[in-house]
């Protein structure tokens, strides 16, 4: 089982939470300080607290399954497209 960020499956908890902590843009305090969540090489850390993300699970097998289903669905929606296209011009050469 892997854990999901935004639309990519990662494989263990440690990648995910890397990929999800580092797009967490810093933010500037009232009192002018730098707020940001920093790594410090092994977990993620925030004002001197060890922090984790909350992901979904996801599964890759799954996603890849799903994914040629679907890709089997639309490559035989083309086929039969282009075999209808196929017919009306084997028809029209006959009339």
């Amino acid at each position: 089982m892997g854990y999901q960020v935004g639309n990519t499956c990662y494989a263990n908890r440690a990648e995910a939470e890397n990929a999800y902590f580092s797009q967490v843009v810093p933010v500037i305090l009232a009192d002018g300080q730098l707020s940001q969540i920093g790594f410090d090489g092994k977990n993620w850390v925030y004002q001197g607290k060890e922090i984790h993300a909350y992901l979904p699970e996801c599964s890759i097998e799954k996603n890849f399954k799903d994914g040629a289903l679907i890709g089997f669905f639309v490559m035989s929606i083309f086929i039969g497209l282009w075999a209808v296209n196929l017919i009306i011009k084997m028809i029209q050469k006959v009339w």
